[in-house]
């Protein structure tokens, strides 16, 4: 879904040290396999989808801040 922020921090590590694998919106959810993967399970709204999204960027964001400091 992201792409990564830079060449030493990827969307996928960020999303996962937040602590956000398999965390869910409605039907929609960040899988607990891969954190840069967001999956339907069978009944997920786009508004589902556009939270959960929101969500992960909102606190990947937070994470590569602390990291930059």
């Amino acid at each position: 879904v992201f792409k990564n922020p830079s060449s030493t921090h990827s969307a996928g590590m960020l999303i996962d040290q937040s602590g956000l694998k398999g965390l869910k919106i409605g039907d929609a959810q960040i899988s607990i396999k891969h954190a840069n993967f967001f999956v339907n399970n069978g009944n997920a709204k786009a508004d589902d989808m556009i939270k959960l999204i929101k969500e992960a960027k909102q606190q990947a964001t937070t994470i590569l801040d602390q990291a930059n400091t």
